[in-house]
């Protein structure tokens, strides 16, 4: 069978390219291969952005806010930014309505490169440009073997859940009022510890419970009651029988230093290689999480999901070598960009004692709209570096930490459990 463009992995990175793909014209004809009987996974993706979100996004955006909240012990503040949710589900439909027959969902794929396909089932499946969009599984986290094995980082990690609030009953919330992204007004734990609150509909609250933390372990059980707490002490009234409608977690790795594979960029760049097409790599191009794109501080992924689709979706020519060759300059500079994160991350993971890690949140937020935008949609100036760093909370002595500024890695000290 052959298509224009295969997708493999519907999850958010290859939903959002396949969607933006079938805006071209003419059209490609996109294969979208997704291992599980649905797209999107089980999520709730939030996002802000500074201006209103690309009309093709729309279809799939649950519910869109003009503005939200952050909450800590010194900035207590609405921000006149856009704040848009997507939900699993209306990803789901919404790409299924676009693509229809073009999904093939419960593919299990045996064998992928540069211009193929094979599944488990025996079919292959051609095209001139294939993508990997398969995220992060659980083998990528195990420390010992995955890609973060040499590169120090720092984890987010979460549990939300869905909650049924008690229908006819009067709360002193508005179901109408902004969602809080950041509420740091509670015991720190784990390094930086926050909860979310987003009101999707008149029954249902999404709570988050999220921690910017040195491990990566998760105690759901024990957040499970956190979460629940956290709620009734807001005033929110849950359902008696079965509040908990829903359950999704998450971990993700925030690198402090440049992944390994990105150094050889660097030093293609530093030797003036020219983004010819590379006709030897028979792989296909990754773009999702695994490899890397997404937020390094936050783990937010749609913004960068957004632009990496918008890029590939400009190459005038939809094959792989020419695509790979080109994202790879893009990445470039992608990385070049984020330094200023990587830095951040050293500051809150090495510099600052753990229990304090949420001050330097706390001081970023306080700054301008245009600033705390711009960082949360991976946008940072160096202007903008320059003030969120001048913010920087009370900072660890010994040498490792007086170098955290550094993107070098240096020799390693003991550290004082998080």
């Amino acid at each position: 069978m052959h298509a224009d463009v295969i997708i493999v992995g519907g999850g958010l990175s290859g939903g959002l390219l396949a969607l933006r793909l079938a805006l071209g014209q003419p059209e490609p004809r996109i294969l979208l291969l997704e291992r599980s009987n649905t797209l999107g996974g089980n999520h709730t993706w939030g996002f802000s952005t500074t201006g209103d979100a690309p009309e093709w996004l729309r279809p799939i955006i649950s519910k869109t806010w003009t503005k939200f909240d952050v909450r800590f012990p010194r900035t207590d503040k609405a921000f006149d930014l856009q704040f848009h949710v997507i939900r699993s589900q209306d990803f789901n439909k919404g790409l299924k309505t676009r693509l229809g027959p073009n999904i093939v969902l419960n593919c299990e794929v045996s064998q992928i490169s540069d211009s193929h396909v094979s599944t488990r089932d025996g079919k292959v499946y051609r095209a001139p440009l294939v993508i990997d969009a398969t995220g992060i599984h659980d083998e990528l986290i195990d420390i010992g073997r995955s890609r973060y094995a040499d590169v120090p980082c720092g984890w987010m990690k979460y549990i939300g859940f869905d909650l049924k609030v008690r229908t006819g009953t009067k709360t002193k919330n508005d179901w109408h009022s902004n969602p809080t992204i950041f509420d740091a007004r509670v015991p720190q734990m784990d390094g930086f510890r926050s909860f979310s609150t987003i009101p999707i509909d008149e029954e249902t609250l999404y709570v988050q419970e999220t921690f910017l933390s040195s491990n990566p372990n998760l105690n759901p059980h024990r957040l499970s009651r956190s979460l629940i707490t956290y709620v009734k002490r807001l005033g929110w009234e849950l359902d008696p029988t079965s509040p908990i409608i829903r359950q999704e977690e998450a971990v993700v790795p925030l690198p402090l230093h440049v992944f390994s594979d990105d150094r050889v960029l660097a030093k293609e760049q530093a030797l003036e290689v020219t983004a010819a097409e590379d006709f030897i790599d028979r792989s296909p191009i990754q773009i999702s999480s695994a490899k890397g794109w997404y937020h390094p501080t936050t783990g937010q992924a749609v913004s960068d999901s957004l632009r990496v689709a918008e890029f590939i979706a400009s190459q005038p020519r939809l094959r792989t070598g020419p695509v790979r060759a080109a994202l790879r300059d893009f990445r470039r500079d992608w990385v070049s960009q984020q330094a200023f994160y990587r830095t951040f991350n050293r500051m809150i993971f090495k510099a600052a004692e753990p229990s304090l890690r949420h001050v330097a949140f706390d001081r970023l937020f306080s700054l301008k709209d245009d600033v705390v935008g711009r960082f949360l949609t991976g946008e940072t100036s160096k202007s903008d570096a320059t003030k969120i760093l001048a913010t920087k909370p009370p900072l660890r002595t010994g040498k490792i930490y007086r170098n955290w500024a550094s993107e070098k890695e240096i020799a390693k000290e003991p550290e004082t459990p998080a």
